[in-house]
């Protein structure tokens, strides 16, 4: 339990990291972070948390298009939030 938890706050602070790092706002990027850090699958997030993180991952992926990365897609599928990136 403690390498699960342990493991969460370093995922957090990993999304944290990267949301900043390409322009979202330090309160928004708290919320999506913990959000995907938490792993719960959508089913078990409320519908305005699956909006927020996907509008916000949106946002994310089109001002880190223009990085090395080609972000493909964004989609909110029934089971997870997937970023699509081609190396």
């Amino acid at each position: 339990m403690q390498l699960k938890l342990l493991m969460s706050v370093e995922n957090e602070g990993l999304f944290y990291i990267q949301l900043i790092k390409y322009g979202v706002e330090s309160e928004t990027a708290v919320k999506v972070a913990q959000i995907l850090a938490s792993g719960f699958p959508s089913e078990l997030l409320a519908q305005e948390e699956i909006q927020f993180v996907t509008q916000v991952c949106k946002k994310w992926a089109t001002l880190h298009k223009p990085v090395q990365l080609g972000v493909t897609e964004v989609a909110d599928y029934s089971n997870s939030i997937v970023v699509s990136v081609s190396l």
